[in-house]
């Protein structure tokens, strides 16, 4: 039940589509994952939960991440309160005076970052080669109103950190010219982080300013074991 490399799923698309071929069945009918989490059951990294809340949020983008780049396929992320396993809520449930109303933990952080990435995926790459699934991940976007950039070190137990250099070229024309606001949100061990202070416990917006990207833009961020940043650049 428990894999400690999350690329198993990548291929699991494929295997579908040759189970639909043997009964002559449609190829592109779509798979809905209705249940996602890197611990399933009881199953857990650390007895006291306070790094695996980080690890969850982490491990869930690059669950996204590898269904995403499969075709007709669709993750559903799971739960928003389990009734037994703190390390899969998307609110804080367990807490000593009982549930948090509106207060996301990690996990839940980083789904509020997804949601307010752009409307289109566009091609976004990672130079330096995954050890294992293990390295930086990268995820972006853009719409009428911008761009975003969503990036993230998985490394689960290890302790690996990056430094990011992030070349943010290509943009959509009407973002070179003129002045853009760019916004930044962090989440890591204590940053939008509930668990490390409650009073911070909302997502974190660690940088506002204007910049002129001009043809490309470039921003550097540090990375820790399971960090995961937000880039977003609107017009003013």
């Amino acid at each position: 039940m428990y894999n400690g490399d999350l690329r198993v799923v990548t291929s699991q698309r494929e295997t579908l589509r040759g189970w639909l071929e043997e009964r002559r069945i449609r190829r592109d009918i779509p798979s809905y994952v209705t249940e996602t989490g890197i611990y399933p059951g009881p199953a857990h990294d650390d007895t006291d939960p306070e790094k695996d809340y980080i690890r969850q949020a982490a491990g869930m983008a690059t669950y996204g991440y590898l269904f995403a780049n499969q075709p007709d396929t669709y993750m559903f992320n799971w739960c928003v309160r389990h009734r037994v396993e703190e390390r899969k809520d998307q609110l804080v449930t367990r807490t000593p005076y009982g549930p948090a109303a509106n207060t996301f933990t990690p996990y839940g952080n980083m789904l509020l970052m997804q949601s307010r990435m752009k409307d289109t995926r566009v091609p976004a790459v990672s130079k330096d080669s995954l050890e294992g699934d293990n390295g930086v991940y990268a995820l972006a976007s853009k719409d009428r109103t911008g761009a975003s950039l969503m990036v993230w070190n998985w490394q689960h137990v290890n302790d690996r950190s990056y430094r990011a250099i992030i070349d943010m070229s290509r943009m959509p024309s009407d973002l070179r010219h003129g002045p853009v606001r760019r916004l930044m949100y962090r989440i890591d061990q204590t940053t939008s982080n509930y668990f490390a202070d409650p009073a911070k416990a909302e997502l974190q917006m660690v940088d506002k300013r204007i910049i002129r990207p001009g043809r490309t833009h470039t921003e550097i961020v540090d990375l820790p074991p399971n960090a995961i940043y937000l880039i977003v650049l609107e017009r003013v």
